[in-house]
């Protein structure tokens, strides 16, 4: 069948684990992903995901309508906790002290990319994901392969385009 390197995508939008929460609120402002793996030398160490940023926020939600608005990619679903009311102070700071190892899951659902895109899209189901990252026999962060990912290739392939 078909194998994930030959469907995924090589060029992965990623951020180091010292990455300051001030550089990731960026990448993902700019990109406009809802998820961006963690890498330590390479090797996948974690995964960063929308809600894991608001969760830092969440107790303190009086400056973070501030940050969002100046950021054009927050998912709909996040914009009910900005019409909480609290006044609690959240210092600057911490968008320079907290770096993406202290935000970021660890144990991300990945596939290698010498599996089929059959057990790729498997996992994507059973984990309800639409994105995973594609790790190498020694973990390192080699490619992203999304649900589009696999359903234009397996079309290209069939010739349907």
């Amino acid at each position: 069948m078909y194998l994930v390197k030959e469907f995924m995508k090589k060029e992965v939008v990623y951020v180091e684990v010292s990455t300051t929460l001030r550089e990731i609120l960026k990448v993902f402002d700019k990109f406009k992903y809802h998820t961006l793996p963690v890498v330590d030398k390479k090797k996948l160490v974690g995964i960063i995901e929308w809600e894991d940023i608001f969760h830092i926020f969440k107790p303190h939600p009086k400056h973070i309508e501030e940050f969002i608005s100046r950021l054009t990619s927050v998912p709909k679903e996040f914009r009910e906790i900005f019409t909480i009311d609290l006044s609690l102070e959240i210092s600057p700071e911490i968008l320079n002290l907290c770096i993406a190892a202290d935000i970021m899951k660890t144990n991300p659902v990945v596939v290698n990319e010498n599996e089929e895109v059959s057990v790729a899209y498997e996992r994507m189901k059973k984990q309800n994901l639409n994105r995973l990252p594609v790790v190498d026999d020694e973990g390192n962060l080699v490619g992203i392969l999304s649900l589009l990912d696999i359903i234009f290739g397996i079309l290209e392939k069939k010739g349907f385009f």
